[in-house]
């Protein structure tokens, strides 16, 4: 399981500022029943990839690696967007223990793509205007709600 960069957008975090803020979309997410550590990489198993998650399904617990600003800058010719591979590897946790693709299977990359577009509006999301803290939306409907708000303020705006 594993992310590459997903957004244009680079956006770089301490490994404590990592650990708060997996900890709100542990909460937003549902998660909080997973024991989830993060740490900085110098490498990944597959180079290409800027981040994975490696899980222990019966016990739920959770290791994302994430690989480090120093090492991607040297080895990536794209940003890289630490928000995004975070929401990304914890969105796998809700698929760990039913579906596991073959590797570079046709199922595997719909599935990675579909991870990285779900995670990528949950980072546009975490700026729209008037966007509740991580954690407090709590249910599709709520999301949903934030989202016409929001369209419509953007309408008035541009009257």
């Amino acid at each position: 399981m594993h992310t590459k960069n997903g957004r244009d957008q680079e956006v770089i975090y301490t490994l404590e500022e990592l650990e708060k803020l997996c900890e709100q979309y542990q909460a937003l997410l549902g998660l909080q029943d997973w024991d989830v550590e993060i740490c900085f990489a110098n490498q990944m198993t597959i180079p290409e990839y800027e981040a994975q998650v490696a899980t222990e399904s019966k016990s739920k617990r959770a290791l994302i690696s994430i690989i480090s600003p120093e090492t991607f800058a040297s080895l990536m010719n794209a940003k890289q967007n630490m928000h995004h591979a975070l929401i990304h590897e914890l969105l796998h946790l809700h698929f760990v223990t039913y579906f596991r693709p073959a590797s570079n299977s046709v199922e595997e990359r719909l599935f990675e793509l579909a991870l990285n577009k779900i995670a990528g509006a949950f980072c546009e999301l975490k700026v729209l205007p008037g966007a509740p803290a991580p954690g407090t939306i709590k249910s599709g409907v709520h999301a949903q709600t934030l989202l016409e708000t929001t369209l419509n303020q953007e309408e008035t705006n541009d009257e």
